[in-house]
Parts: C-alpha cells; structure tokens; sequence
C-alpha cells in the first residue's frame, strides 16, 4: 500500500525527464568552462618603459659676433622626462636645456649662460614596438630605431658677464628649437637641434648642436 501523495505516471516521467536535462546542463557547463579559460589569449605583461634620464649635448653658436665675443659654444645637460621614442603619431615632452659658453678676452673672461624650458611636440615615424608570440606568450619587441622629427617653444633665461669691465646683464626671452632624430631602443637616442633665439643685448645666441639622451 502506498501512503503520502501520489502523482500519475505521465507526470512523474515528465520531471524526471526535466530533473535529468538540468543534470546534463550542469555537467556540460562544468566541462565546457575550463576549456574556455584555456582558450582564452594569455594576458600580456606590460613592458617598462623608461622615461626618467639626462640629455647631454654641445651648441656651436651660429653668430660670428657672439663667437668672437662668447666661444664657439659649450656643453649642454638637462634633465629628462618622458620616453625615447615617439608613438606613431604626435608626443607632447617637457623641455629643459642649460649651456654655458665662455671666452678669454686679454685675461679676462666673457661668459654666457643660457637656460631654457618650454613644451616639446614629437612626431614618430613608425610604430615603437611590435608584439609577438613566443612559447605560447605575448612579448613586446622594441624597434631599434624609431625616426622622427621635433619642435619646441621656450622661455629663455640669458645671463653675460664682460670680463674686461665687470660687468653683467641678465633676462628673460622667448624662442624655439627644430629636432631631426631617432631613438636607439627604449633606452637611448640621438638627434640633430637647431635653437632659434631672438637677439639678446645686441648677441644672438642661436644653435645647432648634436645631441644625446639615455633613460634608466
């Protein structure tokens, strides 16, 4: 004798129809999961990219008057934020440049110190980097040269000291620079400046110099 609820045949065949459907589901969804993580791309490690470092250079003065007053030119050094290379496309980089140039005039020495700052807009020729597959794994490949071209605006701090009579002038000016260059990997590059200033106390300190930066 059975006691307690009792449902017909044809319903009782139905949920377990049912019962056993979520039973399949269940255990597709549990076979299917870790194939789909496994198939998901590995996640790739972003590559560091060095932007802190110094720029070291030398300006020969354009100006024959400020030569024979000045030097030829002197050793430029700042320092440096923001990567070697420029991205396919427009770079915006802070700008700092200090040289000093000096001549001895009949035992006494003329100096010129000339300090600037201002933004810098690059422009790279290509991509940087490219990524490619090894054992299984995203890895980032660097491009040894990177080409590109560079201009900039800058306020420009002018300091002379005349030797002969003791006498200095100092101020403020603006002026502005064009850059041919190329990075040499991520650490390093190298370029060709032009600095276009206006005429300062009667001497124009205007240049081209060759320059070199290292980022750590």
């Amino acid at each position: 004798m059975v006691t307690g609820l009792s449902l017909p045949l044809r319903k009782q065949m139905k949920i377990l129809n049912l019962f056993a459907l979520c039973l399949l589901a269940s255990a597709a969804s549990a076979q299917t999961t870790p194939s789909d993580d496994a198939s998901a791309p590995p996640r790739m490690k972003k590559p560091y990219v060095p932007i802190y470092g110094v720029n070291v250079g030398y300006e020969y003065l354009l100006s024959s008057r400020t030569r024979e007053f000045f030097g030829d030119g002197g050793i430029s050094v700042a320092p440096a934020f923001g990567p070697t290379f420029a991205k396919k496309g427009l770079l915006l980089l802070p700008g700092f440049s200090f040289f000093m140039t000096e001549k001895d005039m009949l035992g006494d020495t003329n100096r010129a110190i000339v300090a600037s700052i201002g933004p810098s807009f690059r422009y790279g020729f290509g991509q940087p980097a490219t990524v490619e597959i090894v054992d299984g794994e995203p890895k980032v490949r660097f491009r040894t040269f990177v080409p590109y071209v560079q201009v900039g605006l800058n306020l420009v701090y002018t300091h002379l000291e005349f030797g002969a009579i003791d006498h200095k002038e100092a101020g403020f000016s603006y002026g502005g620079s064009v850059a041919v260059g190329t990075s040499i990997t991520p650490h390093a590059f190298i370029q060709v400046r032009a600095r276009l200033m206006p005429t300062f106390k009667t001497y124009d300190f205007s240049t081209v110099g060759l320059e070199f930066g290292v980022r750590f």
